[in-house]
């Protein structure tokens, strides 16, 4: 037997989680597809195992995002190991235990650092950690040549003599195994000044780049309009520098500004390496923040009214596809699932209950529920989580500590003096468009204990600062910075919450912060080796408290009567900060018996003890708890597919053959990492709403870590697929289509196949039993299609169309649904303004009015462009997103039918129902900016659009601004070709939705 395919066996044992007791059963397995894999070149075949008190478990190589060493030693890729220390299987992290219980076991991590580990005959040494990484008790291992060692590796990294402490050591050798993406091109490397004043730096982690090593950037990471609209904040290695950079118009060409705070070692190496860009995501609540804000004076009912309301809607959001929309527009996770989700439904895939599509709603609801009942998750609208920066203008105005620290100053008196920020981000009700926040705000960053933590300023608009987006920028002036009063956080890659709502706003605003100036740490006159940061991995194992103190702190505010300002708690918030720091520090924060929490309350789950230790909470945190009922999660896998796609193109057998192959490679690598991440369905996997996984580490990072992960596992199959489909990329659609077409129909026929088992019988000693067990473990998997969401969704509504018009073209763009959620954080290359004046809009877009009937009528702005009870008047802003249906009632029915393919021909449609204030025959005259061909047909019917939930303005909205001038009785969207459009009485027809953006036309 060939080597390869022995070794393609043996994964497959692993992937099935199933044990042989007879090893001959495993030749019996079946091995369909090709056994080589093609890794992305930003990605690493990484082999792991997972080392537990009496075992060692060994997994199946993973792709994941390769890190500056894994990339330089490329060669030797099958050399590095990542090593992970943990309890046994399903008990999370190894915990010390009083009385030096647990010492047999902490020193065989000790043995296994420092004398190394074997692992199928290969010896492994150990090598470094990365710093989160390190926080989950893991590090990476080397297997020397003769050539090369791991002491070789870490000698090449840097020059770290200067640096005296072990624990700082061994933090600034991991820096470089964080996981980046390498630029191509090569940065001018200038250092500037930090700004520093009273003990604090204000520009602690911040750097500036050029807006076109910001558009290499957004290009390297496959954002959407990289050189149109890309983040404004990267978060970055660069040799010994870290931190983030931020846009800055005034510098040129591939010019990358650090500063001194961000220079951490003397490194050779000199490539920029981006970690993550800047975008907006919902901020959620903690338990710890609602305790916070509750003892600063937010009443409970705004937290009980804000779940109980968030609990109703996503019931709704099951049956109801408006409010699903808004919802999952509103609440965006970290990976931006929602918004692809929000595609899906506005592509009709939950009108016909697709399977896939349904199940994940269920499961986003279901892990909502869930994140509800367990940690208070209350999703905050009026708010964003996003990335710091400074305001490198210095025009915002800082903290001074009067009045703000003043303990005698009054409510009235720190107001008038707040802080400054500047904000603006994505206006999701308006895809394409930002908005600039003002108004008081409240600033916070996890984790949040103490009441000096949550800050309240004020946000202001700095034209100087517009071209900042999805992040918040904090002041360099002032008697100290904001960033260190949250929690002691910086700049150099921290997320923050910033809300607006006014109903969080707390009574008792900026209690003085917290000092959390760190303890001198402990340093060392030697040189620093391997042994020694070997025996501090050991000691931060036994000596990581920082779960045990958050947990002490919630149960001690939730029992007093004084909440957080209690003593203990006070003290416990000052324990907690220096655990924070003892990866850096190498100080222990030793929480003394008296600080431990005699009881817990009930909503804190503590099931191992005993009755009388748990208490019933009648505080916010307990009454929330009770309030929220979990949803069990079940896969909608009866549901039909839809039949849009699968009668959308004639496939023939090689093609379908060619997606099956595909299929079963993509099927094999979820389930790969599905297996060693412990996630029970792909629907989890696929849009990293994880109910449970196998706790090798927090919720929040392993979100982070593994959407990375399952975002390369679906860019990696998309290429394939790409390939395979004769297929440069999605723009060669004719090939492209009717593979993903192909993609869909090969995983519904298997879906179908396996139906029919369930409900078929077969003997069992003797009993007659299902032929397939419909769960997770023996069903097929179904998301493989769904890697070109957008793509599907561009078949269905184009086949919708083509159903209802003589006209069928190719589609050019992305679907309606997906163009319209990309376009919310994305697309905004024709936008850069929230609002234009009516009279300076004039000259853009002609759209001329003639009424033969009625040549007196006067037409007014309020009449014309009418949407929802918002009103443009002469001489005022109008939202540049203002449509062309907006010109009619929104309850009308229309209908637009396109004659032929246009380009720059007239286009004659036909409406019909229109507002009353149009008399019929009347003639509009339509001219398109360039990105906006309507050279489609779209037909719309009242029934239809109550069943869809989508508003009419949703299905029309030219990239351009729209203005209207009363006296020549015109809209002014451009001064391109012309279409005309008739008004005339006709039957209402059926829905099909329809955009202007990007072009192109419904058809398969």
């Amino acid at each position: 037997m060939e080597p390869d395919h022995a070794i393609h066996i043996l994964e497959r044992v692993v992937d099935k989680q199933h044990v042989y007791y007879e090893p001959m059963d495993v030749f019996s397995l079946k091995i369909r597809g090709s056994l080589k894999r093609k890794v992305p070149d930003y990605c690493v075949l990484q082999r792991s195992v997972v080392i537990t008190p009496t075992m060692m478990y060994v997994a199946s190589p993973l792709m994941e995002t390769s890190n500056r060493i894994t990339r330089k030693y490329a060669a030797d890729a099958d050399r590095f190991i990542r090593v992970k220390f943990s309890d046994e299987k399903n008990e999370g992290v190894l915990r010390n235990m009083p009385g030096n219980r647990a010492e047999a076991v902490f020193s065989r991590v000790h043995h296994a650092m420092t004398q190394g580990v074997v692992v199928a005959g290969r010896y492994y040494e150990f090598l470094a950690f990365g710093n989160s990484q390190f926080r989950e008790h893991g590090a990476y291992f080397y297997a020397p040549t003769s050539s090369k060692s791991a002491d070789d590796i870490r000698i090449s990294l840097g020059k770290f003599d200067h640096i005296k402490t072990v624990a700082k050591f061994g933090a600034r050798i991991g820096q470089c195994f964080s996981t980046t993406r390498k630029m191509r091109n090569s940065v001018i490397l200038q250092e500037i000044d930090d700004v520093e004043r009273n003990g604090h730096t204000f520009t602690d982690g911040v750097g500036k780049l050029s807006l076109f090593i910001a558009q290499m950037a957004a290009k390297e990471l496959g954002l959407p309009n990289p050189f149109d609209d890309p983040p404004t904040l990267f978060q970055f290695r660069l040799g010994g520098y870290k931190g983030v950079l931020a846009l800055d118009p005034s510098i040129q060409k591939s010019e990358v500004h650090v500063r001194p705070s961000q220079h951490k070692f003397v490194a050779e190496y000199s490539g920029l390496e981006i970690i993550r860009s800047s975008a907006l995501a919902t901020p959620f609540f903690n338990r710890q923040i609602i305790m916070v804000l509750s003892n600063l004076g937010v009443s409970d009912h705004v937290f009980i009214r804000k779940q109980q309301n968030m609990v109703n809607d996503y019931e709704n959001a099951m049956s109801d596809e408006q409010i699903a929309v808004q919802k999952l527009r509103k609440h965006i996770d970290m990976n931006q699932t929602t918004l692809t989700m929000a595609g899906m439904v506005l592509d009709g895939f939950m009108k016909s209950q697709e399977p896939f599509v349904m199940s994940l709603l269920m499961l986003w609801r279901s892990h909502t529920i869930k994140n509800l009942k367990e940690k208070a998750r209350i999703a905050v609208e009026d708010g964003a989580f996003v990335l710091g920066c400074v305001d490198e203008s210095a025009l915002l105005k800082g903290h001074m500590d009067d009045p703000q620290s003043r303990l005698d100053a009054t409510r009235d008196e720190k107001l008038a003096t707040l802080p400054e920020i500047f904000m603006q981000v994505d206006d999701t009700t308006k895809p394409g468009h930002y908005k600039i926040i003002e108004g008081l705000c409240v600033l916070a960053r996890n984790p949040s204990l103490h009441p000096g933590d949550l800050r309240v300023v004020r946000a202001v608009d700095i034209p100087a600062l517009r071209h900042l987006r999805n992040v918040v920028v904090l002041p360099q002036t002032g008697e100290r910075d904001l960033a260190s009063m949250c929690s002691g956080g910086d700049l150099d890659g921290d997320d923050y919450m910033v809300l607006w709502d006014s109903h969080l706003l707390p009574k008792i605003i900026n209690v003085p912060p917290m000092d959390f100036t760190p303890e001198k740490p402990i340093e060392t006159e030697k040189p620093i080796t391997s042994e020694d940061i070997s025996d501090f991995f050991v000691t931060y194992m036994k000596n990581d408290s920082l779960g045990q103190i958050a947990h002490a702190h919630l149960a001690q505010a939730d029992i007093s009567a004084d909440g957080i300002n209690d003593p203990v708690c006070l003290e416990l918030a000052k324990l907690h900060s220096q655990a924070v720091d003892y990866p850096k520090s190498g100080i222990p924060a030793m929480m003394d018996r008296e600080l431990r929490p005699k009881k817990y309350p009930h909503f804190m789950e503590k099931k191992h003890l005993p009755s009388n230790k748990i208490y019933r909470s009648r505080k916010i945190l307990g009454m929330l708890y009770d309030q929220v009922q979990l949803v069990d999660f079940q896969p909608q896998w009866e549901n039909r597919f839809d039949k849009r796609v699968l009668e959308a193109y004639d496939l023939d057998g090689s093609l379908l053959q060619r997606a099956e192959g595909i299929k079963v490679a993509y099927d094999e690598a979820l389930r790969r990492l599905m297996a060693k991440h412990g996630i029970q369905t792909e629907f989890e996997a696929w849009s990293v709403f994880v109910l449970a996984h196998n706790h090798e580490s927090r919720d929040y990072k392993f979100a982070e870590e593994f959407g990375r992960t399952v975002s390369a596992l679906k860019a990696q199959y998309r290429e394939v697929c790409c390939q395979s489909a004769d297929s440069s990329g999605v723009a060669d659609w004719s090939h492209l289509g009717p593979f993903v077409a192909a993609m869909y129909t090969v995983t519904a026929k298997e879906m179908e196949a396996a139906l029919c088992e369930c409900q078929a019988t077969k003997t069992v000693a003797g009993q007659q039993v299902s032929a397939r067990t419909m769960d997770q473990e023996h069903m097929p998997l179904i998301s493989f299609p769904w890697i070109f969401a957008s793509e599907l969704g561009k078949i269905a509504t184009s086949v919708s169309a083509a159903h209802n018009s003589e006209l069928i073209q190719t589609p050019q763009g992305p679907s309606y649904g997906q163009m319209i959620s990309s376009n919310i954080l994305r697309s905004r290359s024709a936008i850069k303004e929230s609002e234009v004046s009516v009279n300076d809009e004039l000259s853009k877009l002609d759209l001329s009015l003639t009424n033969p009937e009625s040549e007196e009528r006067e037409e007014t702005t309020e009449k014309l462009i009418q949407n929802k009870g918002r009103y443009a008047k002469d001489n005022q802003p109008v939202s540049p997103n203002v449509s062309m249906h907006e010109a009619f009632e929104d309850e009308n029915p229309y209908e637009m039918v396109s004659t032929k393919d246009l380009g720059s021909e007239p286009l004659k449609a036909h409406i019909s129902n229109l507002n009353p204030t149009l008399e019929h025959g009347s003639t509009l005259s339509v001219t398109t900016a360039e990105d906006c061909n309507m050279t489609a047909a779209a037909k719309l019917h009242r029934e239809e659009l109550s069943d869809a939930r989508i508003p009419p303005t949703q299905l029309f909205t030219p990239t351009t601004s729209t203005s209207v001038e009363r006296e020549r009785k015109t809209i002014n969207l451009s001064e391109q070709q012309g279409h005309e459009v008739v008004l005339e009485d006709r039957e209402p027809s059926i829905l099909d939705k329809f955009t202007s953006r990007f072009g192109g036309s419904p058809g398969p």
